[in-house]
Formats: structure tokens, C-alpha cells, sequence
């Protein structure tokens, strides 16, 4: 009886350690998932950007080549295409309805933590809808715009990483 309680803990132990060899191999492959992989290029490969420009609203950025640009007049999506993963977006909206970011400030609550940003040449304030959501808020030559951006945590800042090449041009 000792012998099979004693084989049966030995059997447990090995179980317990091919499952955990098994999720640390799921987990540092899901964070070389293939976007990344595409845009934080090591050292001995490249990725190829695309410039875009929206005169209407007065921006440009940049992203991976691959990656699908929507532009609905009112606002401008980026997004990677179906086959490389949907677990980025990043958005960017002329918002007309406020006036200022203290109109924002106060539709949106006093007791939302707001962190004060500066990109490009625009002052505003980014706060967290959730743990991979961001909106970030500008004004910037009397227009508000707000740019929302979504990266899985498994992914990294892929969306900062767009955000960084974000600026005004009018």
C-alpha cells in the first residue's frame, strides 16, 4: 500500500511539473506574439512603417505597413489586420461636442484619477477606462481630440508605441 501511495505522489509531482513547463512555454510564446514581432523588430531585422496623414484633423502617425488604417471622416482607426491579431487598436477623434478639457474634466467625474500629458505640441490629460484601455485627451488649436488606444497586456505598449510617432502638423 506505501508503494502505490509513494508512485502515485511520484506520478503527481511530474504531472504538476510538465503543466508547468507546459504554461511557461504558452506564456513566453503568447508575449512573442506575432505583432510584436512585427513592430519591435530585433536588432538584426527591420519593419517597414507607413506614414499617415489626415489634413482634415491635422495629425499624422506611423504603423506597420501590414496594418489597416479606416478613416470615417470623424475619426481615424489603426488596427492590425485578422491574421496578426486583434489585440491592438488605436483611435484618434476630433471631439466638437467640448468646448475645453474642462468640460471633459466634468462630464467625465471628479473622482476619475487624471494623469497630465503633453504629446506633441498638445497639453492634456490620459487616464485608464480599464486595465488595457487608455484615453488620452488633448487640445490643441482650440479642437479637443481624444485618442483611445487598447493593448492586450500580453502584448506590451504596442499602441504607446504608435502614440510616439503621433504629431500635430497644422
Amino acid at each position: 500500500m506505501k508503494r502505490h501511495r509513494k508512485l502515485f505522489i511520484i506520478i503527481i509531482i511530474i504531472v504538476v511539473l510538465i503543466l508547468c513547463n507546459i504554461a511557461y512555454y504558452v506564456i513566453t510564446s503568447w508575449q512573442n506574439f506575432p505583432i510584436i514581432k512585427h513592430f519591435l523588430p530585433s536588432s538584426n531585422e527591420t519593419v517597414s512603417l507607413q506614414k499617415y496623414s489626415s489634413s482634415k484633423m491635422g495629425f499624422e502617425i506611423q504603423y506597420p505597413t501590414s496594418w489597416i488604417v479606416k478613416d470615417s471622416g470623424g475619426m481615424i482607426e489603426v488596427y492590425p489586420p485578422v491574421g496578426e491579431g486583434t489585440q491592438v487598436y488605436f483611435s484618434v477623434t476630433e471631439r466638437d461636442d467640448f468646448g475645453s478639457l474642462s468640460d471633459v474634466k466634468k462630464v467625465l467625474a471628479p473622482d476619475i484619477p487624471l494623469t497630465p500629458i503633453q504629446i506633441s505640441k498638445a497639453s492634456g490629460f490620459e487616464y485608464s477606462d480599464s486595465d488595457s484601455y487608455e484615453s488620452i485627451w488633448l487640445s490643441y488649436a482650440s479642437k479637443i481630440y481624444l485618442i483611445r488606444t487598447y493593448s492586450s497586456l500580453s502584448l506590451g505598449n504596442v499602441s504607446d508605441q504608435i502614440l510616439a510617432t503621433f504629431k500635430f502638423t497644422n
